[in-house]
């Protein structure tokens, strides 16, 4: 059986790649989605991918975590206009049921402290820190 993180990267490079056993990761019954242009349910996903197959979608993902039951990915998504993206899904035993995201246009500039929006760590250090640092 696959991770959580890589069934989580399978079903956002599924938006690129169209691969429909990627969505099997959903529980289509009890999947909330907090995305206000998205609806709940497997209805709500099939649609959102339906759209987005319209605009010759690009999909880098650059980092994937996961704590526990939430799963994270960071990355840049092209659905006709560039965008940076925080993903959020929350797992009940091997389903995502629980969605929330954030998109916002990507900078092309740096901010003051010299950093862009997808530059950073991507390895994971000092594993066994996990719980001091929470």
């Amino acid at each position: 059986m696959k991770s959580k993180k890589q069934a989580i990267v399978d079903l956002l490079m599924a938006m690129e790649t169209g691969d429909p056993m990627a969505v099997g990761v959903i529980n289509e019954d009890n999947y909330k989605q907090h995305n206000p242009m998205t609806n709940d349910g497997g209805k709500g996903i099939a649609q959102l991918f339906q759209n987005i197959a319209l605009t010759n979608p690009k999909v880098e993902i650059k980092r994937v975590f996961q704590d526990g039951d939430i799963v994270f990915a960071h990355g840049l998504y092209d659905f006709g206009n560039k965008n940076v993206v925080f993903e959020v899904f929350r797992f009940d035993d091997e389903q995502t049921v629980e969605h929330w995201d954030n998109l916002t246009d990507i900078a092309e500039d740096v901010n003051a402290s010299g950093r862009g929006q997808l530059d950073g760590t991507t390895v994971l250090k000092d594993l066994e820190l996990t719980d001091t640092n929470k």
